[in-house]
């Protein structure tokens, strides 16, 4: 199994539009992946810790599958992938949020589509221990502040599957600007409770069954 491309493996495929290193140890991507022409990536069941912070510069992507690897985040460069219509990165370890460049998504526009995350914890289980609320604030919207274009994913994106990770509430909001999302796999995160304020923004919305949602 690979281990290490290095950058030297892709110099001399410049016109390279798709990449399989499915099933492998790899554990970064080569540095020079950003020169490619790439309509598709898939680098599934490896072993990444991160994607390049470059990887906004492949304006060609649509797609990129990187599920089942170690990834803790992604970088925030993707929001510029202005091609990219499916995300897959299930089963990583991601938690943390990135905002969108240039947004503002805290202060929610009086209309449009809204997401409300009650602070308050959903219904306790058996063996289930509540996590403590936080003091945040989680009513986005997908309206942004005048003057200020949304990033291109935003307007490219169509299915993002990142169920299996370790997302809470809190990593939610800057899904909710993504306009021509249709499907979302969300299930087996560490999500509570959500409110979903229009059902009609998505064809297909997927959680665990232990989640406590409804939709208004």
């Amino acid at each position: 199994r690979i281990v290490d491309l290095g950058d030297a493996s892709l110099d001399r495929t410049p016109e390279l539009s798709l990449l399989k290193l499915q099933n492998n140890r790899i554990e970064q991507l080569p540095r020079n992946l950003v020169n490619l022409q790439l309509l598709d990536c898939r680098s599934c069941d490896n072993k990444l810790v991160s994607l390049p912070s470059t990887i906004g510069l492949l304006q060609r992507l649509e797609t990129l599958d990187a599920h089942n690897n170690s990834m803790t985040e992604l970088p925030v460069s993707l929001w510029n992938c202005a091609s990219l219509i499916h995300i897959n990165v299930t089963s990583n370890l991601l938690a943390s949020r990135h905002d969108p460049p240039g947004d503002n998504l805290v202060a929610p526009a009086p209309s449009g589509i809204t997401l409300e995350i009650p602070l308050s914890s959903s219904p306790s289980r058996a063996g289930h221990i509540p996590r403590k609320p936080s003091n945040a604030t989680y009513i986005m919207s997908i309206h942004h502040a005048p003057g200020r274009a949304l990033p291109p994913l935003a307007y490219s994106l169509e299915r993002l599957s990142i169920g299996e990770n370790r997302l809470t509430e809190e990593a939610i909001p800057p899904f909710t600007i993504l306009k021509e999302l249709c499907v979302l796999n969300l299930s087996f995160n560490e999500i509570q409770e959500l409110v979903w304020k229009c059902s009609a923004w998505l064809y297909n919305f997927y959680t665990n069954s232990s989640l406590h949602y409804r939709s208004e």
